[in-house]
């Protein structure tokens, strides 16, 4: 059997597209070596339980959510159906959940009584989720160096993501277990960002916040006239831009910021 024939008759078993025992005659027809057809299931559970791996993994509320909402069957059935749309393809294992948000939203556009019935907020809170991993993953930036020298800008990790829901304080005020079943319905613009630790964080951000982010993304200065463009005292504006340098949010001579009042 020609290498590329073979591959045709073992990718879809090992993707999850077909079973077992497709597979098996697929391969051999009539009666295999039996030792040869219980390691081809050795393989099939290796691959499906790496599926799992990475959704779990990346979506780790998103995936208690479902289970305990509809079971773990179900849970199980999205994964395939995942996997099914977008099969692995990149050699870092959590790379291939990059889609799982868009497929949850498609999968909510198109849902029918005959549907797997998500919750409303699934879509929602696997984007919140990504990006999370992805803050914690994005490899660094040469722009970010050196962390405390150059002109003042945000680092590299830096985003901002719009939500209805306040995942937040759901995920962060409440035990797995003792979780409510759904977030408060509040709409949220959060900040994602590495610390100087490495650490992946994020937070809500208020109004303020945002024109500040705004201020330096344009390249303005932080002084006396952009606080009263704002119209906020320029000690307000100075809490802020130096609670977000010590977070590491903010880079650059830390003489570019407003006087301090600590």
């Amino acid at each position: 059997m020609k290498l590329a024939d073979f591959y045709a008759r073992v990718a879809p078993f090992l993707l999850g597209e077909s079973s077992h025992e497709e597979a098996v005659d697929q391969l051999y027809g009539g009666l295999p070596p039996v030792p040869d057809a219980d390691r081809w299931a050795i393989y099939g559970r290796f691959c499906r339980v790496h599926r799992h791996d990475v959704l779990e993994a990346v979506y780790s509320a998103l995936h208690q959510t479902v289970q305990a909402q509809l079971g773990e069957d179900s849970w199980s059935q999205l994964v395939a159906a995942y996997f099914r749309a977008h099969p692995m393809h990149h050699f870092e294992m959590n790379h291939n959940a990059a889609a799982f948000p868009a497929f949850l939203q498609k999968l909510a556009a198109k849902a029918d009584s005959s549907s797997l019935r998500l919750p409303d907020f699934a879509a929602e809170l696997a984007d919140f989720e990504w990006w999370e991993w992805q803050t914690f993953a994005a490899p660094d930036a040469a722009a970010d160096v050196p962390l405390a020298g150059g002109p003042l800008r945000l680092h590299s990790s830096v985003d901002l993501r719009p939500y209805r829901y306040d995942f937040v304080r759901w995920i962060d005020d409440h035990e797995e277990c003792e979780r409510p079943a759904e977030p408060e319905l509040d709409a949220s613009m959060v900040l994602f960002w590495r610390n100087l630790s490495l650490s992946a964080r994020r937070d809500r951000v208020s109004p303020l916040e945002l024109q500040l982010i705004k201020a330096v993304f344009e390249g303005l200065s932080l002084d006396e006239q952009l606080a009263q463009r704002i119209g906020v005292p320029l000690s307000e504006l100075a809490e802020i831009a130096w609670d977000y340098q010590r977070a590491g949010i903010l880079l650059g001579d830390p003489h570019q910021l407003p006087p301090s009042l600590d």
